[in-house]
């Protein structure tokens, strides 16, 4: 009698303990995958944001170099227009320039030039006769008698007025030349020239936004022996291959970057490409400006990189810990609440089994049996 009065009992606890498990998966399968997937969300959330703010940070850097770069430029225009005025009006300078003599003209100029390229980073003095031939280079003395054919010489020829704007030369330097129209007793005697080359400017962007900016010239106009032989001349780095349709003219700092370096991860068929990437174990934002000479032409670009990986480690390491901590949490609810349900599934096995007894004893009862 009491094991056939046993196997029901049995069957309802084997039936109560398939129960719980049901009860627990129903309960808790949901709640892990969903502690999951905030987690995942969270972390995938909060990488595709700093992807989104690095775009807005390299646009706020193109913007921001755009303006010094703007900025520099009408600064130099104007310390060169007062240079040039200063120029035409030293002593003695005028007389023996009307007199061709070269010789007078060089002697009196030279310690000015030598105090405007250290103050004012003069680089280039031109005197040219009405014709546009160059009478005196002061920074090359021994080179005369050639046409100017530049188009701000030009254009100060045709308007008679001061021309400026930026000119790649024929060695691929950019210079910013200004060039004014010379006049002694009302006659117009020839024309005074003064050039920037951009290096300076290059440094000052550096320096001013802490990062590293480059000068790529577009190898569209720029003749391949000539610049060869220039960067030879100047002991610089002649990699025409290295970057696609843009060669490596200048940079900041004391050392020459790696022209693939430079160029890499950029599309230069975009007009100003820019790009967040791994350079070795550098993580770099880089920037482009184009660069226009006087007819209006993207003659270079202005390429400005920003080494940022401690701060992109550090983003990648806040994303891992957040993620790490939201499982944790996760875990740590999920242990609770599994405790929850223990207790609970006990406080049921109790009642139930009471009941069990209860009916045994009922049905045991001679009374109601």
């Amino acid at each position: 009698m009491r094991s056939d009065g046993d196997r029901p009992g049995l069957s309802r606890r084997r039936g109560e303990q398939s129960g719980s498990r049901r009860l627990r998966t129903a309960v808790l399968r949901p709640f892990a995958i969903a502690v999951l997937s905030v987690a995942l969300t969270f972390v995938t959330g909060y990488l595709i944001w700093q992807d989104r703010n690095e775009t807005a940070e390299l646009e706020r850097l193109r913007a921001d170099l755009q303006v010094a770069l703007d900025w520099y430029h009408d600064h130099e225009v104007a310390t060169l227009t007062a240079d040039l005025h200063l120029l035409a009006r030293a002593e003695g300078v005028a007389k023996a320039f009307v007199a061709r003599d070269r010789h007078g003209v060089l002697q009196r100029v030279r310690p000015l030039f030598g105090h405007l390229r250290l103050d004012h980073g003069v680089t280039h003095l031109y005197f040219e006769e009405p014709d546009r031939t160059c009478w005196l280079r002061v920074h090359q003395p021994e080179r005369h008698g050639d046409i100017i054919d530049r188009q701000t010489a030009r254009t100060a020829q045709r308007t008679r007025t001061l021309a400026t704007g930026l000119e790649l030369g024929p060695l691929g330097t950019l210079t910013l030349r200004a060039v004014m129209p010379w006049v002694v007793d009302g006659k117009a005697v020839g024309f005074l020239e003064m050039g920037v080359e951009i290096d300076d400017v290059l440094e000052g962007l550096a320096e001013l936004f802490d990062i590293e900016v480059q000068l790529l010239v577009r190898k569209a106009f720029v003749d391949r022996p000539g610049w060869e032989s220039g960067m030879a001349m100047l002991g610089r780095p002649s990699e025409w291959d290295a970057l696609d349709g843009y060669l490596l003219a200048g940079w900041s700092g004391p050392e020459a970057p790696e022209p693939k370096d430079v160029g890499a991860g950029l599309d230069f068929s975009e007009a100003a490409p820019s790009a967040s990437r791994w350079t070795g174990d550098r993580y770099l934002r880089v920037v482009t400006l184009p660069v226009m000479d006087l007819l209006g032409r993207p003659v270079a670009l202005i390429s400005a990189r920003r080494d940022v990986t401690a701060g992109r480690r550090q983003a990648r390491m806040a994303a891992l810990g957040v993620g790490l901590a939201s499982l944790l949490l996760g875990a740590l609810v999920l242990w609770v609440l599994m405790r929850r349900l223990t207790r609970f599934e006990n406080e049921l096995r109790h009642l139930s089994e009471e009941g069990v007894r209860l009916t045994d004893l009922t049905r045991s009862d001679p009374l109601t049996g």
